[in-house]
Formats: structure tokens, C-alpha cells, sequence
């Protein structure tokens, strides 16, 4: 998921990273575990559901 936000935005996977939290926490989803970027957390973002479609497909 990150590496194709990276190729359509041309960010860093840093900077990817830190954009598409700052997307999650704007739409009220906090991630409740240990630390980022770990499997938990990753299949944490899989799940999560927005209600706008391009919102989901954004995600």
C-alpha cells in the first residue's frame, strides 16, 4: 500500500508514511498498539473502512 502511495504522490516513504497517518487521524482513527509499522498495525489500516468512496480508495 505505501510503495503505491509513493509512486502516485512521489513522496518519500517517510513523509508517505506520515501523510497517510495524519489522513487516518483527520477521519477519528486512532491506531491503539505498540508501534507503527509493525504487522498488527498494517493489517489495522487493511481493515479500516471510510464511508466517502473516494475517501476509501484514497486509503
Amino acid at each position: 500500500m505505501l510503495a503505491i502511495f509513493y509512486n502516485i504522490c512521489g513522496y518519500r516513504t517517510g513523509v508517505a508514511r506520515q501523510v497517510l497517518l495524519a489522513f487516518l487521524l483527520r477521519h477519528g482513527h486512532r491506531y491503539s498498539g505498540q508501534s507503527y509499522w509493525s504487522a498488527a498495525h498494517k493489517n489495522w489500516i487493511a481493515d479500516i473502512k471510510i464511508p466517502h468512496r473516494a475517501q476509501q480508495i484514497a486509503l
